[in-house]
């Protein structure tokens, strides 16, 4: 089943969660901060996906796109940087990060968005990530 969501939609979804996830960190929930940086980053390779008309449903989905997309761009950071934020996600269930290792999380996550919406732009022309 194809998804209705767009490129667009899904960008807006991931600006959202990120907005979301600095309140957050600012009010000390920082394990729901945590999750919500990750969900930004998923939304964004949604996005990315849905820009080549690909639809992507798991976790594991979404891994397997951002190896493939970092091997096409040459690019291992891209991949390591979604490494680095997906180890976000287990700290909403475990809660083992320190605030030095959630910032550097958000700085991650920052830079993974940005280069995601860069490949998106040259994809569509189009450029939504503030």
């Amino acid at each position: 089943m194809k998804s209705v969501w767009t490129a667009i939609d899904y960008l807006k979804q991931s600006q959202h969660y990120f907005k979301n996830a600095q309140e957050l960190y600012a009010k000390g929930e920082r394990a729901k901060a945590t999750e919500l940086v990750w969900g930004s980053v998923a939304e964004a390779v949604k996005a990315l996906a849905a820009s080549r008309g690909i639809d992507l449903r798991t976790h594991q989905s979404l891994r397997e796109y951002v190896y493939k997309i970092a091997g096409q761009i040459r690019d291992a950071e891209f991949q390591q940087l979604f490494n680095d934020v997906e180890g976000a996600h287990r700290n909403f269930y475990q809660e083992f990060m320190k605030d030095r290792e959630i910032q550097e999380v958000f700085a991650k996550a920052q830079e993974f968005l940005r280069r995601a919406n860069e490949l998106i732009r040259r994809r569509t022309g189009s450029f939504y990530y503030q």
